[in-house]
């Protein structure tokens, strides 16, 4: 079974219906594939600039009974994101492309990355930027 991603932008209470439900009233979804936490987490110290550490750039999952893993992306990601240019983003899809574990071509993951950027630079007040994980 491949894993199924979404970036999510809203408030915890609805991404958790998402989630529980389907319900997608208040949320802003982009569903991709094939990622990790781990993966997001590189992601992180990527953009960043910074060498990959646990304890700098895991992702940790809220306390939920569904099937999916819900991330919520750190501010200081999100706000990483947001102030992304063009040319940051290339260089971190070509970066993020050359790693280990996802070892691919940086086309295949930079709508990924627009997309996050996207979401960052347009979130309301009170809304919060996930990562899910089924």
């Amino acid at each position: 079974m491949s894993i199924i991603n979404e970036w999510v932008a809203g408030q915890a209470a609805s991404v958790a219906a998402l989630t529980h439900d389907g319900s997608s009233a208040g949320v802003r979804s982009y569903e991709f594939g094939g990622m990790t936490d781990l993966d997001v987490s590189t992601l992180f110290a990527l953009v960043a600039g910074e060498q990959f550490d646990f304890d700098k750039h895991e992702l940790m999952p809220l306390e939920d009974d569904t099937e999916a893993e819900i991330y919520p992306l750190p501010e200081r990601f999100v706000h990483l994101m947001a102030q992304l240019s063009d040319a940051d983003l290339a260089r971190a899809s070509s970066a993020w492309a050359q790693t280990e574990e996802l070892d691919c071509e940086p086309a295949q993951v930079s709508a990924v990355i627009q997309q996050l950027r996207e979401f960052a630079r347009t979130l309301q007040a009170g809304e919060t930027l996930f990562l899910t994980v089924q």
